[in-house]
């Protein structure tokens, strides 16, 4: 008898709680929003996969920080209004370091989902003009004499040197060979620059492929004396064999600490085990405010 009391007891909570599913229809259900991998333009180009993260907002509040293709569900109330996408960026191409890159413009979605509805939004950022940044550097691998020379002479010296093969963006790209016999890589900039000591966002770009790491630096030239400093070299974290990608590096730091007149070089570098690697550059600059 107890054991049939039990069971008429289960029976009716189960019965219960498939009553209470069915007697609230008005609970409130999940509309979506599929977060695809955000587009980069620049110039006259397109560029997928340049763009890693994106920092969603549902204004005026950051909802969070993905990396697309991605499906967001939210309560049909909280989907009404606006949504703002910003660029974000891995520093020094390392993924547990977001950062928001400052000199995109952001993307809206102007929307209204419903319960069950799923919203497509593909964010698209373009850089600012040129009336609010200016390049420092600028290497895209177009001209007939390039921006970058050798470091140094060693006898393992691997060489860049200017290639169609495969562009990202123009006719042509720096390469890279490295070999048994060339395992050193390493150029800086022909040309000083100055960099701004008011804390201005400052970044150095690199759109890549290749399968060995690569870092990069500055090198920090004194005002009164010319001494050269290397300041530490930044690395990539992990290098990228499936196609073109952008490392970024913040230098609003360095910049600020260095003594007032200090004038700078770009530093690339990169040293393989001996095994067959190959680099390819294109657009490398740095990117200030104005």
């Amino acid at each position: 008898m107890l054991r049939h009391a039990v069971w008429g007891i289960l029976l009716v909570l189960s019965l219960g709680s498939i009553a209470c599913d069915v007697i609230n229809p008005d609970e409130p259900q999940a509309a979506y929003i599929q977060l695809e991998p955000p587009l980069l333009i620049d110039g006259a180009d397109t560029l997928p996969g340049m763009i890693p993260d994106v920092w969603l907002f549902q204004v005026p509040d950051l909802y969070g920080i993905f990396t697309p293709p991605v499906r967001l569900p939210f309560l049909q109330t909280e989907t009404k209004g606006t949504f703002i996408a910003r660029a974000g960026v891995w520093e020094s191409f390392n993924a547990e370091a977001h950062e928001v890159y400052p000199f995109l413009k952001f993307d809206t979605l102007k929307t209204q989902v419903f319960t069950g509805q799923t919203t497509v939004f593909q964010p698209v950022f373009r850089y600012f003009p040129d009336t609010v940044i200016t390049p420092v550097f600028e290497e895209n691998f177009e001209g007939m004499e390039m921006q970058l020379r050798r470091y140094g002479l060693r006898e393992d010296t691997a060489f860049l040197v200017r290639s169609s093969a495969d562009p990202l963006q123009g006719n042509g790209c720096g390469y890279v060979q490295f070999t048994d016999a060339r395992r050193s890589f390493d150029v800086v900039s022909i040309n000083t620059f100055a960099l701004p000591r008011n804390g201005t966002e400052i970044w150095a770009e690199v759109k890549f492929k290749g399968n060995i790491k690569f870092a990069l630096g500055l090198i920090q030239i004194n005002f009164g004396t010319g001494e050269q400093a290397l300041t530490p070299q930044i690395l990539v974290h992990g290098y990228n064999d499936d196609g073109w990608k952008a490392a970024y590096f913040r230098l609003t730091v360095p910049a600020a600490l260095a003594p007032e007149g200090t004038t700078w070089r770009l530093r690339l570098y990169a040293v393989s085990d001996g095994s067959p690697r190959e680099l390819f550059l294109d657009n490398v600059r740095i990117l200030r405010f104005k």
